[in-house]
């Protein structure tokens, strides 16, 4: 046989293969379809919220847009608009643009003054980068969404907020944690909750013994313990966190202050952590 037509037969054969397989690929797809009707339905589902989501984007631009007969935004039609997207996104999959489009419902809401809703957006959006492993994200939209609810009167719901997100992220990224702990113990202060903001502080000197900062844990142990001096009491959470300055002065190899603390806040500590604070 000459080499060009052996290479025409091999060519066709090999061209009648890929067509074979392709058929058969195509075959699997649909009975892969017929045994799993959810698959086709869930990818069916997902597409029309993307369109929804896109819809509710166009007219959100529509609303923002002026004119000779209409001079300003209506910022409070976009954001509902974006707010709208931003769950049609949520179901379509694609977390991403949803976090997108809460961060423009939230700018709208701040134009109007709406601040509480567009904190709430900040607050979805911090579920959102959890979810997709985003922990800057997740520092950076509580922040911002505390300020707000505070700046609308609202500080309990903002220390929630930050309390919230220092859970999300203290796992991977600790050292963000103490700041969302700390900022939460002086959100709570304003509104005077001494014992809220002297929990808060507890939990973020742990954190920081993990983080082998002792000093600043000594600092921070401090503050918690004043604050629950002065409201007075013999409660365990007191107890707990003198029995945590005298551990940590013994780990930093200070024993004189370790010995200092035991002698100044050893009334607190119950019987769970009295036995520990005997050994200085």
């Amino acid at each position: 046989m000459y080499p060009h037509k052996l290479v025409l037969k091999h060519y066709y054969y090999a061209e009648s293969i890929f067509e074979l397989a392709h058929f058969s690929i195509n075959k699997l797809h649909v009975k892969i379809l017929r045994q799993n009707p959810t698959v086709g339905k869930i990818t069916r589902m997902s597409n029309a919220k993307i369109r929804e989501a896109e819809d509710h984007i166009k007219q959100a631009e529509k609303y923002l847009k002026t004119s000779m007969f209409k001079w300003n935004p209506d910022f409070d039609s976009a954001g509902d608009c974006y707010s709208r997207a931003a769950t049609a996104y949520k179901v379509g999959g694609n977390k991403e643009k949803a976090v997108e489009c809460l961060d423009k419902a939230c700018n709208c809401y701040k134009e109007i003054r709406t601040l509480f809703q567009a904190a709430r957006m900040l607050d979805q959006a911090v579920l959102l980068s959890r979810d997709m492993n985003k922990m800057d994200d997740v520092v950076q939209y509580a922040e911002r969404g505390a300020l707000l609810f505070r700046q609308d009167g609202s500080n309990e719901t903002a220390a929630q907020l930050l309390e919230k997100s220092a859970k999300i992220v203290e796992g991977s990224c600790p050292e963000k944690a103490i700041g969302l702990y700390e900022k939460a113990s002086e959100t709570v202060g304003v509104e005077d909750r001494p014992r809220e903001a002297a929990d808060y502080l507890s939990r973020a000197a742990k954190l920081q013994v993990r983080c082998k900062k002792f000093e600043e844990s000594v600092e921070t142990l401090q503050k918690s313990l004043n604050i629950y001096v002065g409201i007075g009491g013999n409660n365990a959470a007191a107890g707990r966190s003198a029995a945590g300055l005298v551990m940590v002065q013994l780990m930093r190899g200070d024993h004189i202050a370790a010995m200092r603390g035991y002698d100044t806040y050893g009334a607190f500590c119950d019987g769970e952590t009295g036995p520990a604070m005997r050994y200085v």
